[in-house]
């Protein structure tokens, strides 16, 4: 009897106690989403992404979806039957799980789906594994683990708390095809504009894959006041406040083209036809495991520039290549009633291959196509300081010097991608000015635009050497871009010889 008093008073504790702990600690019974978190929860796409600046809800939202799965107590969709498997990844062991992920685990699981209701019975520190009194489990995992411990058996749920490796990715992916899992990330991208943004992110935005994008801000926690948050914003720089703030994109690099628009830079396919009053040029950037690009780009006597063809291909020969330019180039001619007047690009492409004992170009020249590469500067900022200056508004014609027809959509989707390099780590980018090198990935159609460019009038308001009227520019054109000829066996000549002369006077930027 005795006993039965002390176990009965020992209970009474331990309710007094466990109803103290309720009134200070919520879980999931007292959870009331906010504004975003809702929109997260119901969400039908199998994946999601939730972006979200600091402190704005993300984490929280996302380890409540994973207690739902694990309990069966999803509100808003129906989860597999049986013990779930559950996986979610973090940044690291010591921060990302340990001060974020297990202790919203400890707060918003109620102790009734716990093993005999205690924590230290369900979750093992060795193997990182939580395990409910239903069966279900959770892994916690860190990204900066060896790639094989992703691999395993399957799971129906992962959760990616912030960016991971797309190796990671791709592996945790692999452990939902048996069970036809899903998975969702909660990210600030404080990382910039990584494979995140333009695999899923974007796709998904344009409707492409079937993936939920949920954005919050900081502001969107009621938790917050507008004071702390101000006081935190306020010591950051410009670009990393956006990220964390909003949890918008933003490459900590920077956009090399910044002003490029497609609503203002690009033209409707069928809405621009080249005529006799243009000059074409074709361009063009080599490759084989990446792609060879050539442009058509139609010259006015305004300075405006329009791309309006694009050949984008890897993998085929230079005989495969040139079928395909000659081909477009006929049309190009016949719809335009004027021939081409300039085809120009990669410099590297008059190096001899050793196994052929050619060079890409000389083999372009087996099948009609002479490209004039001397006069490329090789100060690459020439090229990119020219698609700057064109992309600004030109008022004479009412337009953008430089636009782009929906027939080059490579090239449309490389200019807002392309990044400045940037410092391995955050340490050593503050002890650095900015790097001024693109970042060298999806850039084939920018270099192929660029080394046309260079021949391209500079726009700068102290230069007085533009033409002004329909006869200046002709003129120009015709002692600038005049037909190419076929070049020698052996390119070891300037072809456009000592006098050349032209709209821009490339060797003046040379500083020769």
């Amino acid at each position: 009897m005795a006993r039965d008093d002390i176990d009965f008073s020992e209970a009474l504790r331990r309710l007094g106690e466990g109803l103290q702990e309720a009134s200070h600690q919520p879980n999931l019974y007292d959870y009331i989403p906010s504004e975003k978190q809702r929109l997260f929860h119901l969400d039908k796409n199998p994946d999601r992404l939730y972006i979200g600046g600091n402190r704005s809800g993300k984490s929280l939202g996302s380890t409540v979806e994973a207690i739902w799965w694990l309990t069966h107590s999803h509100p808003f969709r129906e989860t597999p039957k049986g013990p779930i498997r559950g996986r979610v990844v973090a940044v690291d062991f010591l921060n990302g799980v340990d001060k974020i992920i297990l202790p919203l685990y400890k707060q918003w699981l109620p102790k009734t789906y716990l093993i005999n209701g205690s924590w230290e019975q369900s979750y093992s520190r060795e193997r990182h594994l939580l395990t409910l009194n239903n069966g279900s489990f959770v892994e916690f995992m860190s990204q900066d683990q060896d790639l094989d411990k992703f691999a395993g058996s399957s799971r129906h749920f992962v959760h990616f708390d912030e960016e991971c490796p797309k190796s990671v990715f791709q592996e945790c992916l692999a452990r939902l095809v048996d069970t036809d899992g899903v998975w969702w990330m909660s990210q600030t991208p404080v990382q910039g504009m990584e494979w995140i943004f333009d695999d899923i992110y974007i796709p998904a935005k344009e409707g492409k894959k079937p993936i939920g994008i949920v954005e919050a801000e900081m502001a969107d926690n009621p938790t917050l006041s507008r004071e702390a948050i101000a006081k935190f914003l306020d010591m950051l720089p410009e670009e990393e406040r956006i990220i964390r703030s909003k949890g918008q994109y933003v490459h900590l690099g920077g956009a090399v083209f910044p002003d490029f628009n497609p609503n203002t830079h690009c033209i409707p396919k069928g809405q621009f036809v080249p005529g006799p009053e243009h000059r074409i040029i074709r361009t063009m950037d080599s490759g084989y495991t990446n792609p060879t690009v050539w442009l058509w780009i139609a010259v006015d006597e305004h300075n405006n520039v329009t791309v309006f063809r694009e050949h984008y291909q890897a993998k085929l020969n230079v005989a495969e290549h040139a079928a395909v330019v000659n081909k477009i180039t006929k049309e190009v001619e016949r719809e335009a009633g004027t021939k081409v007047w300039l085809t120009t690009g990669d410099p590297a492409i008059k190096q001899t291959k050793e196994h052929t004992g050619t060079s890409i170009l000389q083999e372009y020249q087996k099948h009609g196509i002479f490209i004039a590469v001397d006069m490329i500067p090789t100060d690459r900022r020439i090229g990119l300081e020219r698609i700057r200056q064109y992309m600004k508004f030109n008022a004479k014609s009412k337009r953008p010097h430089l636009m782009i027809t929906d027939d080059c959509p490579h090239l449309i989707a490389e200019l807002p991608k392309l990044k400045w390099k940037k410092w391995a780590s955050v340490k050593v980018a503050e002890q650095n000015n900015k790097l001024e090198d693109i970042r060298d990935r999806d850039n084939h159609c920018y270099d192929a635009l660029k080394y046309a460019m260079t021949f391209m009038a500079d726009l700068a308001p102290n230069n007085t050497e533009l033409p002004t009227d329909r006869t200046q520019f002709h003129n120009a054109f015709s002692d600038a871009f005049s037909p190419v000829v076929p070049l020698g066996d052996v390119d070891d000549s300037d072809d456009w010889g000592s006098s050349w002369k032209g709209a821009s006077d490339v060797r003046s930027l040379e500083g020769q």
